[in-house]
């Protein structure tokens, strides 16, 4: 039971945030009660806690393991994680694919969840500056700019394509937007 009830969370919190999630809409496709569910989670707050933890840790792990898969590549790098945002797209839809993209944006957020979003972020955007450093290194970045600088951008460049993914209906649309890290990476590369 538990498990369902993080995985139904975590599409709730991915639709919407923390104020989306919602023990009765959980209750209710579980055909369960709300007391059960307050039996596996004291409250809405340590549920999101933990759908968020579970999340992040997910995603940790594959940005490290896309990382190993291109050392030295940053452009290889990019490459794959935008096409990884597109395919998400594809087989969700509407659906937000972070968690924590949903929880920062939002007023009404416990601190202690705000953190975790933050905290994750910032292991984003160092995993992201280790790959740049490499990068440059192997000479498949060109060495005199930031590592930090690229950070930041790719960050905002990926986070807008995420936010755009959900709300363009056009596919000619979507088919001119693709592409866009790759040609942004391609400005720092030798």
């Amino acid at each position: 039971m538990r498990e369902e009830i993080l995985k139904i969370a975590q599409e709730q919190m991915k639709a919407g945030g923390y104020s989306h999630l919602s023990f009765g809409a959980i209750a209710s496709e579980l055909s369960t009660t709300r007391a059960n569910l307050h039996y596996h989670f004291k409250n809405k707050e340590t549920l999101a806690i933990e759908v968020t933890k579970r999340f992040v840790a997910d995603q940790e792990a594959d940005i490290l393991k896309a990382a190993a898969q291109f050392p030295g590549d940053f452009p290889k790098l990019i490459a794959a994680m935008e096409a990884w945002l597109w395919s998400h797209r594809e087989s969700n839809g509407a659906v937000g694919s972070c968690v924590c993209e949903q929880i920062i944006r939002q007023p009404e957020v416990p601190e202690s969840l705000l953190n975790l979003a933050k905290r994750h972020f910032n292991v984003f955007r160092s995993i992201i500056v280790e790959q740049v450093i490499e990068s440059q290194k192997a000479g498949t970045l060109c060495p005199k700019t930031d590592p930090k600088q690229i950070s930041r951008e790719a960050g905002c460049i990926m986070f807008g394509l995420g936010q755009m993914s959900l709300f363009l209906e056009d596919e000619a649309e979507v088919d001119q937007v693709k592409g866009t890290l790759i040609a942004w990476v391609s400005k720092y590369e030798p």
